[in-house]
């Protein structure tokens, strides 16, 4: 499950995603980034790793009230979406995926305090 802590959904800008919560393996802070060489195969993972590939990640709209996530890779004029494709063992990642983007939905957040 990806759950986005936002005060204020603007579109369209740069924004850093860290995982609140990581598992133990990554750096610290556990910021998102694109790895990879060749552009069928760029994956998210955690800073760090080799092969990173400099860029931002953006929220654009998809449609209505639905949004997708998109890497600007650094240079470049388009954007790409991420999406939630197999890889060749057939695990599902989270990778740049431009033919069947991963849909999300943001609703404002019911405050916590009593």
């Amino acid at each position: 499950m990806l759950l986005f802590l936002i005060l204020y959904l603007s579109t369209n800008f740069d924004l850093d995603l860290t995982v609140v919560a990581p598992p133990k393996c990554p750096a610290q802070p556990a910021k998102w980034t694109i790895v990879g060489r060749e552009e069928e195969n760029r994956q998210v993972k955690y800073a760090g790793q080799p092969d990173t590939v400099r860029g931002s990640f953006r929220i654009q709209t998809h449609h209505g009230l639905t949004y997708k996530i998109v890497f600007c890779e650094s240079g470049e004029e388009s954007c790409s979406a991420l999406g939630i494709p197999k890889d060749n063992k057939g695990h599902r990642i989270l990778a740049i995926n431009d033919e069947n983007p991963f849909i999300v939905v943001f609703r404002k957040a019911e405050s916590s305090c009593a």
